[in-house]
């Protein structure tokens, strides 16, 4: 199979990405199924806005701006290496809460998408939550979000959407 980055132009995933808060699939179920309850602060802040501004990607390196408006405008620069290997995750994003589990992330292309992978704890046991970013048209990408290994009483995949908004 060929891998997503060889099948689609990368240059199209630059640009200014507001995540949806309108277009999601399975969100709640899923928070719900991680522990988090609608009135979890956890669970709230997770529904914030959040705007990813990537400035550069190839098939090696993922370059972006993390914007995270509820938290005082906080805004987080940081490179991501597409190499399969786990590498630290930045200090801010970790700080801000806007990340959980370990404190290291994956980061690769394989045939469904641009993948991120890290390890989290749920009801006890260790799992792999998993992100696959795919272009939906030349405006939206889906995220897909995935824990593993799938377990009795997973609610099954939530799905995010980001629109390219243009800066103005």
């Amino acid at each position: 199979m060929a891998m997503y980055c060889d099948t689609v132009d990368l240059s199209l995933f630059q640009g200014r990405w507001v995540r949806s808060d309108t277009k999601a699939d399975n969100v709640e179920a899923y928070m719900k199924w991680l522990g988090m309850s609608d009135e979890c602060e956890t669970a709230q802040e997770t529904n914030e806005p959040q705007v990813q501004i990537i400035t550069s990607l190839d098939k090696e390196n993922m370059s972006l701006v993390h914007q995270l408006p509820w938290r005082s405008g906080q805004q987080v620069e940081y490179t991501c290496h597409f190499d399969g290997k786990y590498h630290p995750i930045p200090q801010e994003l970790i700080k801000s809460g806007a990340v959980s589990g370990s404190a290291e992330w994956m980061h690769k292309f394989d045939e469904d998408g641009l993948v991120c992978e890290q390890k989290l704890t749920v009801n006890g046991k260790s799992h792999t939550l998993r992100s696959c970013r795919t272009l939906e048209s030349q405006n939206e990408t889906k995220v897909t979000y995935v824990c593993l290994p799938v377990v009795d009483g997973f609610p099954g995949p939530a799905v995010r959407y980001f629109n390219r908004i243009p800066f103005k």
